[in-house]
């Protein structure tokens, strides 16, 4: 099991760049409807992120880090562990 959120937290911090600063994150379902997740690791260290959309292929999603302002895509298996 350790392993497994070890892999997934991997696959959170590999993901590709899809906007810096876009002008209206809601086209990718980051605005208020966005889901939030947020998981605290054992040395206490936070990590927070929003979920939006699929992208249009199905396999990936949208995330934007808290605090941040960039949207990446991560592959669903990764999002559906957390």
């Amino acid at each position: 099991m350790i392993r497994r959120v070890g892999y997934q937290l991997h696959d959170l911090r590999a993901r590709a760049v899809v906007h810096e600063a876009p002008e209206d994150p809601s086209q990718f379902g980051l605005g208020p409807e966005a889901i939030q997740v947020t998981l605290w690791l054992r040395d206490d260290k936070e990590l927070a992120f929003d979920v939006g959309d699929p992208n249009p292929t199905g396999v990936s999603w949208y995330i934007r880090p808290r605090p941040g302002t960039a949207v990446y895509i991560v592959k669903k298996a990764s999002l559906d562990y957390f």
